[in-house]
């Protein structure tokens, strides 16, 4: 569809006047409405809390993060599993890096130094991902003058820890490298996040391929990723353009783009002319959305204006996997030095909208498009894996077509795009089939699944009895344990033979608020444990 549409509401949202570099999306407090961090590169950070109206409140000082200090890079994870997201901060050139642990009441405390966080890195890009499958979220930091750093999470009994494994892992690079974006993504499908950076000048890009062990072996030459282009890489977006399951990549860079196209065999090739999306200015922050509920990825691309005049562009996709540009059209052309843009739909109206990172002021752009395409929200918490479930890739069958989402640990430029995932689902009005990849061959499927509507899913960890049960056993569901709950609760229920099996969770007006458990389960007692702290009030 070509009939995209937002509206500038920096100003009504109390964010008018905030100079901005790079945003960081997600819910802190776990009230449902996703906040925003921004950094500013010249002024400490700002946190700004979600009232639920698209009106934001300034909490940076009460919350206890800096005022002050030169900071390019936020970034979100739940580095203990508590259920309430902790901040990592990137220094540039004065101050140290910091790790804010979330105490859970809306405060903050650093603690960089005794996990263990090289202080003084100059970091220019962060992200979140379990390397090794353990469940808990490792950091890959891009730093300029020295190596890179792989930090492994050692985090225990609520201590934060990390370990430097960036020797043992081979992701240093050259230290003349002047480094932009990394992310995590299981390019391969095989459960395991593989590792993607690139870099200023000719410097080629790297793709850490991830075969379940350290080193991470760089396969970029073999697979066609070490590409520059017309050089200066800075930014990335991932997304599956053409509904073929794979995700393709698209590159920021200085004058040309490079949207690398891969067709499962494992070789990227560079489509962006063909496709419509190579002029880019003098890019930065980049992120694929379905902005208009068709179905299909949008792009959209901030720049730096004063470079060549060329403002920011907004590329619609024509459900074939080639684009228009609209961004004049859509109002979202913006002029100005922008780095940091992300996504989320801040006021949940089922329509994704956008903010960006400028030097002369954030802009938060709400979607007003009036395509009446559905659409469907996924919030998922993971159990074995960590549990904001960075990395963790959903497939929606909805309509005849296959859509493929994964939960970001860190992307766009130093930016990270909202972990609750939105899927368009243009004339589709149901979920057919939802595929959730939690990792290592843990897969869950769910079945006719509402539109319209947030779904919160909670990776199932299931146990079975260790006494016999009798043979007159009956389809039994028992009370849930602790009632009422602070945090996680567990569920049992009976079954006298193999059965199909879809437990569901109401809130007091009988509206289903989280899917618990589907598939075919074995005769007798089962046991299903889930986190609570983030459903809606009334459960």
């Amino acid at each position: 569809a070509q009939d995209l549409a937002f509206e500038d509401r920096t100003e009504a949202a109390g964010l008018a006047g905030v100079t901005g570099y790079g945003v960081a999306v997600a819910d802190y407090d776990g009230d449902g409405w996703d906040d925003l961090l921004v950094t500013t590169a010249t002024g400490g950070v700002r946190l700004f809390h979600n009232e639920g109206n698209l009106t934001f409140t300034d909490r940076t000082g009460e919350a206890g993060l800096p005022s002050d200090g030169r900071y390019f890079v936020p970034l979100w994870g739940d580095v203990d599993n508590d259920g309430f997201p902790d901040l990592f901060l990137g220094r540039k050139g004065t101050g140290t890096n910091r790790l804010f642990h979330n105490q859970g009441n809306g405060t903050f405390v650093d603690r960089a130094t005794p996990a263990g966080l090289a202080p003084e890195a100059d970091v220019a890009a962060a992200t979140f991902g379990d390397y090794d499958g353990d469940g808990w979220i490792d950091l890959f930091l891009a730093v300029e003058q020295t190596g890179d750093l792989l930090y492994h999470n050692l985090t225990s009994d609520g201590v934060l820890r990390f370990e430097d494994q960036s020797g043992r892992a081979g992701v240093a690079g050259p230290a003349y490298a002047v480094p932009m974006q990394a992310t995590w993504l299981d390019v391969n499908h095989d459960a395991r996040p593989d590792l993607f950076a690139v870099h200023d000048g000719a410097v080629a890009s790297r793709l850490y391929l991830n075969e379940g062990f350290l080193p991470l072996r760089d396969v970029a030459h073999e697979t066609g990723l070490d590409d520059v282009g017309a050089g200066n890489s800075m930014g990335i977006a991932w997304g599956d353009i053409d509904h073929d399951g794979w995700e393709e990549v698209y590159v920021t860079r200085i004058g040309r783009a490079g949207l690398y196209r891969q067709p499962g065999d494992g070789v990227f090739t560079d489509e962006a002319v063909e496709r419509g999306v190579d002029r880019n200015g003098m890019a930065w922050g980049t992120v694929f959305a379905d902005f208009d509920n068709d179905a299909d990825l949008d792009l959209y691309v901030v720049n730096t204006s004063g470079y060549d005049g060329s403002p920011a562009f907004l590329y619609a996709n024509d459900g074939t996997g080639h684009f228009t540009e609209l961004a004049e059209a859509a109002g979202v052309a913006l002029v100005a030095d922008a780095y940091g843009v992300a996504t989320a739909d801040f006021d949940r109206d089922g329509r994704v909208d956008l903010v960006v990172g400028a030097g002369n002021g954030v802009r938060l752009y709400r979607n007003t498009s009036p395509s009446g395409g559905h659409w469907v929200a996924l919030r998922l918490e993971g159990r074995t894996v960590n549990r904001m479930a960075l990395g963790t890739r959903v497939e929606v069958v909805a309509g005849g077509r296959r859509l493929t989402r994964t939960v970001s640990g860190g992307d766009s430029f130093c930016s990270q795009t909202s972990p609750t995932l939105h899927v368009g689902l243009g004339s589709a009005t149901r979920i057919d089939t939802l595929h959730i990849y939690w990792g290592a061959g843990r897969v869950q499927t769910l079945t006719d699944l509402d539109a319209d509507r947030l779904h919160t899913l909670l990776e199932p960890i299931t146990a079975t009895a260790t006494e016999p049960l009798p043979d007159d056993t009956a389809l039994q569901l028992l009370p849930g344990h602790p009632n009422p709950s602070h945090g996680e609760t567990t569920l049992a229920f009976t079954l006298p033979a193999p059965s199909d099996v879809r437990l569901t969770l109401h809130d007091l007006l009988g509206r289903t608020v989280a899917v618990i458990a589907e598939g075919t389960y074995p005769a007798g007692l089962h046991r299903i444990t889930f986190g609570t702290a983030n459903l809606p009030a009334g459960v």
